[in-house]
């Protein structure tokens, strides 16, 4: 199986990831993390695809994962309002 080199999917793919994860995280830090360990995590799996858009939807729902991940760590999605009676 062949692997697509990370670096074309950077350059195809980081723009869209990056702005993917700042819609749902507003520290751009985090975001440009969260990408890394995405290309990272596509990497370690050895898939390949070569269509883009396979590519693309392939990082963004891996990417998603680790959005999941991050707000489970941080409890981010958690926005609960008790009331008392």
């Amino acid at each position: 199986m062949k692997i697509t080199p990370p670096d074309i999917w950077i350059k195809n793919h980081h723009d869209h990831l990056i702005l993917f994860a700042l819609e749902q995280i507003p520290d751009p830090k985090i975001a440009e993390n969260l990408v890394h360990e995405t290309f990272s995590a596509a990497l370690k799996s050895g898939a390949s695809f070569s269509n883009q858009s396979a590519q693309r939807k392939w990082l963004t729902a891996i990417l998603k994962n680790k959005l999941t991940d991050h707000k489970m760590r941080t409890n981010t999605t958690l926005d609960i309002t008790r009331r008392r009676s």
